[in-house]
């Protein structure tokens, strides 16, 4: 059994999910926002191993265990981020700030020297980058939340609007997807009443893992393990999808009651590292 008031991921048990210990704060900075993205890549010698991450307004830069931001705030909270190249093979990090055209908040891309750019029309809330693609969520013209997802082709620059496909409804039109997420080399969208995943043979999206508690948090800080995704659950704990069914993460015992066991706090970011989930 577990204690009530743990809130995180365990990473004692490998190839297992046991929650821990809720996380506090990230390295040793007062900047203590939780990261949406992160990504390995190397300085510009090539060789040297850096780990960006997004939160917030800002970029930081975790490099030999020093903690630094890159660049200056951004304009407004960053809700989603991607490192993809722009069309023809250079390297990019990506940020994203909005689905909806009327806040004007562009994508902006950082490049490995660390100069930032700002995107003239794209908008997007959530960005992925998946088999030469990349997709991103939107609020469609008249809409209220962030419902659709649109794609960008392989050899097409991500920041033009001209280069991204017509933004498909997925589920309600009423409730936001949380989470874009990859597994089998397809494309998930997470929302509060289940997860989906495209159809090719259907021109759609299918709610293959529906969600008995339709919690507007349901899938936010989602992340891909390859094979599989965990989904954090709004209302605590989560669910790990493999693509076609949905199963509880939650380390139940013997010992382990209902509500009484069950952790009251969300998990705020999940990670990888080897054959460890963080």
């Amino acid at each position: 059994a577990y204690h009530r008031t743990y809130g995180s991921i365990d990473p004692r048990w490998p190839g297992r999910v046991h929650l821990g210990l809720r996380v506090r704060s990230l390295a040793s900075t007062s900047y203590t926002r939780t990261p949406i993205f992160a990504t390995e890549w190397t300085g510009t010698d090539g060789v040297s191993p850096l780990v960006y991450y997004i939160a917030g307004v800002r970029v930081m830069l975790l490099q030999n265990g020093a903690l630094s931001q890159v660049g200056s705030d951004f304009a407004a909270n960053a809700t989603g981020g991607m490192f993809d190249d722009n069309g023809s093979g250079v390297p990019y990090l990506y940020a994203c700030f909005s689905g909806l055209a009327a806040d004007a908040l562009y994508i902006r891309r950082m490049a490995r020297d660390q100069t930032f750019s700002t995107s003239a029309d794209v908008v997007a809330h959530r960005l992925l980058s998946l088999n030469g693609r990349a997709y991103r969520t939107l609020t469609p013209t008249g809409g209220t939340v962030n419902c659709q997802v649109s794609v960008c082709p392989p050899g097409s620059d991500r920041f033009l609007a001209a280069s991204w496909g017509t933004g498909q409804t997925v589920g309600l039109a009423g409730t936001e997807i949380n989470a874009l997420v990859g597994i089998r080399q397809s494309p998930a969208s997470i929302k509060p009443e289940g997860i989906y995943a495209y159809s090719d043979g259907l021109d759609r999206w299918v709610n293959y893992a529906p969600f008995g508690d339709h919690h507007p948090d349901n899938g936010k800080g989602a992340y891909s393990m390859g094979d599989y995704i965990v989904v954090p659950m709004g209302s605590g704990g989560a669910v790990l999808f493999d693509g076609f069914t949905a199963r509880a993460a939650d380390p139940i015992t013997i010992n382990s009651s209902p509500g009484l066991h069950t952790t009251p706090n969300t998990i705020q970011a999940l990670g990888q590292t080897q054959q460890w989930l963080v």
